[in-house]
């Protein structure tokens, strides 16, 4: 694949989605979803995992509704919403230290962080959990901001544009969907996808496989 070349100087400011791209968390987050129901098939096990890794980037309440009917064939209570979520919130925090960061991301925010280009996070995960791994990662202090649920990312993505946009200058986010892809467009933000994510390709969505195919300049 080309490597794909990035003028800082085009920009005002970047913004980043979490799982996916900072840290690879997809195979952990498609676990801990099957963790959260506790003992299922294997058919019911595989339905969570494929779901999960199609469709990250999204709110995970919606996910656990989706898949209550889907595997249990009910519509789950806000408390059993709640119970879940919190299940998926343990499982992830106790098993993030097995997640690697995305190739050549800590060098991609180092080299931004010299430029001093001002950098943000807008993640679908509870924003409370994602505060906690980025302080356990100590990473937390490179970003002006960081947001997730119960906010949706458009509306965090429109804070975060009208907080750090300079001189008529776009910001660009980086992220992993096709969700991740529309919450860009519907905020006003120039968008670069990061993985081997099939759906970019047929969309023309500008991609690279990590941050190793992007150069900084």
């Amino acid at each position: 694949m080309k490597q794909i070349i990035i003028r800082h100087s085009d920009y005002s400011f970047f913004c980043f989605d979490f799982d996916g791209v900072i840290l690879d968390t997809i195979d952990l987050k498609a676990e801990g979803f099957a963790h959260a129901f506790g003992k299922l098939s294997d058919n019911q096990l595989l339905e969570i995992l494929e779901y999960q890794k199609k469709n990250g980037g999204q709110d995970r309440i919606n996910k656990f509704i989706h898949l209550s009917q889907l595997i249990g064939r009910e519509e789950p209570s806000s408390e059993k919403l709640e119970a879940l979520s919190t299940r998926l919130t343990e499982y992830v925090l106790g098993g993030i230290e097995r997640a690697p960061y995305i190739e050549g991301f800590l060098e991609f925010l180092e080299k931004a962080q010299d430029l001093e280009m001002p950098c943000a996070i807008a993640s679908a995960m509870p924003q409370l959990e994602l505060h906690e791994i980025l302080n356990f990662l100590g990473i937390k202090s490179h970003f002006k901001v960081a947001y997730g649920m119960p906010v949706p990312k458009v509306e965090n993505l429109a804070t975060i544009k009208d907080a750090l946009t300079t001189e008529q200058k776009p910001g660009l986010y980086f992220g992993d969907t096709l969700s991740d892809f529309d919450a860009a467009q519907k905020s006003g933000l120039d968008f670069l996808g990061i993985g081997k994510n099939e759906a970019f390709d047929p969309m023309l969505i500008k991609s690279a496989i990590n941050f190793l195919d992007v150069a900084l300049n």
